[in-house]
């Protein structure tokens, strides 16, 4: 601890162990060890990306991490970390240059897509147009 630092908690603001975003984060900061980020006082854990943000928003002594997009809503309140000189934007999120960055993955399965058309529906939707989106 250094001396010129605060004399305070720092508080802890991390997805839940279901999400994605924390099985990423683990296996490429904590090489796959679970228990450092689980057992690290104070520390809470929400599927809920937005009651993060408002947690680290909360407290000046507070830190997170979390998908992109809840960042670029707030980036105006938040302060994203660079790393290795590599800012968090939409650009470097994209082309993978972040290196937190992830990539995201649409799980269905035949009887769930028969089961439910409108599921079947998105996924169609998704693939017939997410290159036109990246574009834009």
């Amino acid at each position: 601890m250094r001396p010129e630092w605060p004399a305070e908690n720092i508080l802890r603001f991390i997805p839940g162990t279901d999400s994605g975003t924390f099985d990423y984060f683990v296996e490429h900061i904590f090489a796959k060890d679970k228990e450092p980020h689980l057992t690290a006082a104070n520390t809470q854990l929400s599927e809920d990306d937005n009651g993060l943000v408002q947690g680290v928003l909360g407290s000046p002594y507070a830190v997170g991490y979390f998908g992109y997009a809840y960042y670029a809503e707030n980036a105006g309140t938040l302060k994203a970390l660079s790393i290795n000189g590599v800012a968090p934007t939409a650009e470097s999120v994209e082309d993978n240059s972040y290196v937190l960055a992830r990539p995201l993955f649409i799980y269905s399965d035949a009887e769930i897509m028969q089961e439910k058309p409108q599921v079947a529906a998105y996924i169609n939707f998704f693939l017939a147009y997410v290159n036109e989106e990246n574009e834009q």
